[in-house]
């Protein structure tokens, strides 16, 4: 089973933030690189 590319996204911003102290929206626009418009919403989102 793969995991959707967003909720990966979302998931590296959460995992850094949570690990490394980061802000999410510093770490979101590198870990969204690649995705579409939609994709980046959902990961903004659950993020």
């Amino acid at each position: 089973m793969s995991v959707a590319p967003a909720r990966k996204a979302a998931y590296d911003v959460v995992l850094r933030v949570f690990e490394q102290e980061s802000y999410a929206d510093r770490v979101l626009p590198t870990a969204a690189a690649g995705l579409d418009a939609r994709d980046r919403a959902l990961a903004q989102r659950i993020a």
